[in-house]
């Protein structure tokens, strides 16, 4: 108990269609212990690698096995291309997604807080799903892959965020 838990999406890039159609990927999780999350244990980091030509055409959001959404990142990184091992971690040391450029390359705040999920005791276990969409017309991208981080004390929200704010929204 304690160490790190990585659980990796393993398969063929997916695409991301230039239709305003969300893509979902799953990616079971078993045997996080202990199996529910709080501020004590739990997820930690998402990590995501996509390709696209226009970063802010997307909307990333994360799923957890209790249908609990928040949005990793929305509408962010401007002009520029590609997701290319982002850290989507509370704790980021390139600050919110909100402020990033592309290629969003380093490790960023989420839109939403990631402790959504660890403050309202959700297991840990069971199907998570990556919810990718293009939400404007001209250019389509592909998912290469996402993992989650389960482990001891998950960095707690910055000053002036809570679990249910936004960045973009302007956090009170």
């Amino acid at each position: 108990v304690g160490l790190a838990q990585t659980y990796n999406y393993v398969g063929l890039p997916i695409a991301i269609p230039d239709s305003n159609i969300s893509i979902s990927i799953p990616l079971n999780v078993t045997g996080v212990t202990p199996t529910f999350m709080n501020a004590s244990h739990g997820l930690k980091e998402v990590i995501v690698n996509i390709n696209h030509p226009w970063d802010s055409d997307l909307k990333i959001s994360l799923q957890s096995p209790a249908g609990t959404v928040i949005i990793l990142s929305l509408h962010n990184g401007g002009a520029g291309a590609n997701y290319t091992n982002t850290h989507f971690r509370m704790d980021g040391i390139d600050g919110p997604i909100v402020n990033g450029f592309a290629p969003l390359t380093g490790s960023f705040i989420p839109d939403q807080s990631i402790n959504l999920f660890n403050s309202s005791f959700q297991s840990a276990n069971g199907i998570w799903n990556l919810m990718v969409i293009d939400e404007f017309p001209t250019e389509a991208g592909t998912l290469i892959s996402f993992s989650l981080i389960f482990g001891i004390n998950p960095p707690p929200d910055p000053a002036g965020m809570t679990c249910s704010t936004t960045f973009a929204g302007g956090c009170v």
